[in-house]
């Protein structure tokens, strides 16, 4: 009869299995409270300069097997290229996301008083310029910002007109910003 319980017990424990703690920890590096995540999609999140945030996730842990925790986590922000990483978390699984600088920033300001900025292009120098930066367009008196890592770059702009202004060249350097005014011909 003391056997029958037990082996009961023993499946019940099988199949309910336990609860174990998965972390990530995102540590923002810089000097910059503009540093933002996003998980799964999820609207972005602040983080202030040399702090720490700590996400634990319950994943089950059977006696035969785990369940898995999938996770997305974007970031980036003030002079952070946007990065994206995905992670498929265990029971006691710990993962650390370290965010550093690593990017100037270009930022493109329409300076007109009614045209807009339907299309912005900007390629490492020397390539074709291939795909539209732009989401939506950069209305009158509005600016756009992009990071980009360290080096020489080329900018197309494409108004609402069909006028294209080319720029080559362009030197970005780490934590410094570039700024290029738009006003119509």
């Amino acid at each position: 009869m003391k056997k029958r319980y037990l082996v009961i017990i023993f499946a019940i424990l099988t199949l309910v299995g336990c609860s174990d703690k998965a972390k990530i920890e995102i540590f923002n590096n810089t000097s910059y409270n503009e540093i933002w995540y996003s998980l799964n999609d999820g609207e972005p999140i602040m983080i202030d300069s040399l702090q720490t945030v700590e996400l634990k996730y319950d994943v089950t842990s059977y006696l035969l097997f785990s369940d898995t925790k999938k996770i997305d986590i974007v970031y980036g922000g003030k002079y952070v290229v946007t990065k994206q990483k995905k992670y498929n978390l265990a029971p006691g699984d710990s993962r650390n996301i370290e965010i550093f600088t690593d990017a100037g920033e270009m930022i493109i300001q329409n300076g007109s008083f009614d045209r807009h900025i339907n299309q912005v292009y900007i390629v490492e120098s020397g390539e074709d310029f291939e795909e539209n930066l732009l989401s939506t367009p950069i209305g009158p008196w509005e600016d756009k910002t992009f990071n980009l890592e360290s080096g020489f770059w080329d900018l197309k702009i494409v108004d609402n007109t069909g006028d294209i202004i080319l720029e080559h060249n362009i030197f970005i350097s780490l934590e410094a910003s570039w700024t290029y005014t738009y006003v119509e011909n």
